[in-house]
């Protein structure tokens, strides 16, 4: 009898930069119970810090199988007790005209959500955050329709930066969720952890973006990219305590 335990099925728990993660539960665990996942970053070297190497905690999420039999990652819901600031729900918007170019929020300690319908086959949906307010600078975090991938680009983020484009394919693209679009951000200075539908996630360093002196991060703005036709967004935005 071979009762030896075989994986049958595999996939990376994040495609940035995610470091000794372990998980936890209830004692005793059962196959309906809470699974939490808890991680660092991979060693970096901020700017501003010389040689200093450092790890940097990210908030812990839940893990889940939903109607599919996908793995899920979803960012625990303590959040919202715990480190949204009282009356935090304080930037909402939703018809498209509204959306496109306005500054949605200020800030870089922020949990920020865009939600988008509507089915396109190229052309993508994101946030620019932690941007400058001329948009001189700035991070997008997105969707691409034609790629089916969550992306990080950080070619507006810093000269050292602009190369960089992180990507995490989605797999079966959006159609496999009802063309639904899902982006979480949760945004702590020079860390963003990003969630496309709960089932793509990219942990991301925008140090050298935030290593600049001005603007000052309470004065970080977010905007939303425009989207392509035949899609539209909501978004919403709750200012968080900081952590670092």
């Amino acid at each position: 009898l071979d009762n030896k335990f075989k994986v049958e099925d595999r996939g990376l728990l994040d495609y940035g930069q995610y470091y000794a993660a372990r998980s936890g539960g209830g004692v005793p665990q059962s196959p309906t119970g809470r699974r939490v996942l808890f991680s660092a970053t991979g060693w970096h070297n901020p700017p501003g810090m010389g040689a200093c190497k450092t790890q940097l905690h990210l908030i812990p999420r839940d893990i889940k199988l939903d109607r599919k039999g996908r793995i899920t990652f979803n960012p625990i819901p303590e959040i919202a007790q715990t480190l949204r600031k009282p009356g935090a729900a304080a930037f909402k918007l939703s018809a498209a005209a509204d959306l496109e170019g306005a500054t949605t929020a200020l800030g870089s300690s922020l949990e920020l959500h865009l939600n988008c319908s509507g089915a396109a086959s190229a052309g993508t949906v994101g946030l620019q955050i932690l941007a400058h307010g001329d948009k001189s600078k700035f991070t997008t975090v997105g969707y691409d329709y034609g790629s089916k991938q969550l992306f990080v680009d950080h070619s507006n983020s810093g000269a050292m930066a602009s190369s960089i484009k992180q990507v995490a394919p989605l797999a079966g693209g959006v159609e496999s969720d009802g063309n639904a679009v899902e982006l979480v951000l949760l945004v702590d200075r020079g860390l963003v952890e990003s969630f496309l539908n709960r089932r793509a996630v990219i942990s991301s360093f925008v140090s050298e973006l935030m290593a600049e002196a001005t603007p000052t991060p309470a004065e970080r703005t977010v905007f939303v990219a425009k989207a392509p036709s035949g899609v539209t967004c909501t978004f919403a935005g709750y200012e968080l305590m900081e952590l670092m």
